[in-house]
């Protein structure tokens, strides 16, 4: 019987590494999917909140979508 202790290969290490790695990456994209959920958008052009629907819509004030842009143009006028 043999009590040294085996050494963990290089190839045991790269497949830590990359496993790690992945699961970093997917705990960010996690991370920003919650905070999404949470906090809607985090830039007022990333996505539309209320599926093109200006009126009504919570985040038209601060919204750079051309659409929103051109609503707030129009609504000015009336």
């Amino acid at each position: 019987m043999n009590s040294v202790p085996e050494k963990p290969g290089r190839r045991r290490f790269f497949a830590s590494v990359v496993r790690y790695v992945l699961l970093g990456a997917l705990g960010l994209i996690g991370g920003r999917l919650a905070a999404r959920a949470v906090t809607g958008p985090l830039h007022p052009e990333e996505t539309c909140v209320n599926r093109g629907v200006c009126r009504g819509c919570r985040v038209l004030p601060g919204c750079g979508s051309p659409q929103a842009t051109l609503f707030r143009q129009v609504e000015e006028r009336r």
